[in-house]
């Protein structure tokens, strides 16, 4: 009756309402028909993702694995049936050691709380122990929240770090055990890393070097210094130039190699020191970081100025000396001196390159005389006041007397000789003179008596 009493419009009305009402459950119950679909196809596309993941996934929901991937059946030793039994013990699959940190970080979970990536060890069921490492997640599946595990063999990496520590503690050790000092720089000069042979030389401890520009090491102001030899040096406009060019060929070229240059040590002594660096560069090709191998060659230098003063002894010697000097090499003549020249006539230009033997003589006597002097000169390495006539330029002969040693090398080979010559033409004149006047008065004894 009551329907009856409304009107046509009333009615219509009705029946559009009802009309939209039955749409919007028909629309509703699609979107959950197509909800469920999408989740059914989303969770088997996880499903397949996960299967060829290389680590570890397992979901757990209401204290049980509710899904475990492939791998894990690989890994651990189990069956998938196994992991989804409401009785199975996922404690069993933690090393006891590693329980008390899996309870704390699902504590967390269980309040919704975020956790890092933690280590742990697991057990498989034959008993082996692998140390992994899981990356959780809270996570919606089939419709309740759970925890998403991503758990990844961390073996080869702890491996790979080790061998790295290893590597570093051996690379470590040569650096700090090198005699030679290695220098490590940032882009800008400042020092980053220095060996203990660098701290030893220049008298500083590491906190006093590192993060100071190399500059500060180095010679900062023109004047004298004293050399760690003991000498002194002047470092005028020009030392500095020339280390200005040198920072530009490194950056240019990259590299500067067997270069002199010098640092300052604590007490302002300058070192002097050869230096090998290059630079190292980001994969965009920016300069990072400059390393420096350098060598002190303070005992160098001192052998160097102990050699250069022997040799200039020796050359003065060589020079002033009033006997005559030659030395040979395989019987050719390398080196004469003045006294030598005027003793002989000839130039030291006709002599060097020429044979000793173009200044014997001819004659059986002569030679056999030479022969016997040399042949006892290789036998015992030394002759001393040997005497034998040489042919003066010209062809005038004069009387020498000879003191010669033979010169090896560092594994004993002979390489020549050296020979010092007197000139005793007036000596040997005299004691013909001295023989003809004992020759005549022992006739004129004889005639008398």
């Amino acid at each position: 009756m009551k329907d009856k009493n409304k009107t046509k419009e009333q009615l219509i009305k009705e029946l559009e309402e009802l009309r939209q009402r039955i749409d919007k459950l028909e629309a509703s119950k699609n979107e959950r028909v197509q909800a469920e679909k999408t989740l059914r196809e989303s969770e088997e596309k996880f499903r397949n993702l996960a299967d060829q993941s290389p680590n570890m996934i397992f979901i757990y929901k209401k204290d049980r694995i509710a899904y475990a991937n492939k791998k894990c059946e690989e890994v651990m030793g189990y069956t998938r049936e196994e992991f989804y039994t409401p009785d199975f013990d996922f404690r069993t699959l933690i090393a006891p050691e590693s329980r008390k940190k899996i309870e704390a970080a699902f504590v967390k979970h269980m309040k919704s709380e975020d956790v890092e990536p933690y280590e742990y060890t697991i057990v498989t069921r034959d008993g082996r122990r692998i140390e992994v490492i899981n990356a959780p997640k809270i996570i919606v599946f089939e419709g309740e929240s759970a925890i998403l595990g991503i758990v990844t063999d961390i073996i080869e990496r702890k491996r790979a770090e080790e061998e790295l520590k290893k590597t570093k503690e051996f690379l470590d050790n040569l650096v700090e055990s090198s005699l030679d000092i290695i220098m490590v720089t940032d882009d800008k000069g400042c020092i980053t890393r220095v060996n203990k042979a660098l701290l030893d030389l220049l008298g500083y401890n590491k906190e006093e070097v590192l993060g100071k520009h190399i500059a500060e090491l180095s010679i900062k102001e023109k004047g004298i210094y004293r050399l760690s030899t003991g000498e002194s040096i002047e470092f005028n406009e020009n030392f500095f130039n020339d280390q200005k060019e040198l920072i530009s060929k490194l950056i240019e070229e990259g590299k500067i190699k067997n270069r002199e240059s010098y640092f300052i040590r604590k007490d302002l002594v300058a070192v002097s020191f050869e230096q090998n660096m290059f630079c190292l560069y980001n994969e965009k090709g920016d300069i990072i970081a400059v390393v420096g191998l350098l060598r002190d060659i303070t005992e160098r230098r001192k052998k160097e100025k102990e050699i250069h003063e022997s040799k200039d002894f020796l050359e003065n010697i060589f020079k002033t000396s009033v006997d005559g000097i030659m030395i040979t090499s395989k019987g050719i003549i390398t080196m004469v001196n003045e006294a030598l020249e005027k003793m002989l006539g000839y130039s030291k230009d006709e002599l060097i390159g020429q044979h000793s033997m173009m200044l014997s003589p001819q004659g059986e006597r002569y030679q056999e005389n030479g022969k016997q002097i040399f042949s006892k000169l290789f036998k015992e390495g030394i002759i001393i006041g040997e005497e034998m006539a040489w042919l003066k330029k010209g062809g005038g002969l004069i009387d020498i007397e000879v003191n010669a040693a033979l010169l090896k090398d560092s594994t004993g080979n002979i390489t020549g000789s050296v020979s010092n010559i007197r000139d005793i033409t007036e000596r040997k004149q005299a004691e013909k003179e001295q023989t003809k006047t004992k020759d005549y008065l022992d006739f004129s004894w004889t005639v008398v008596g």
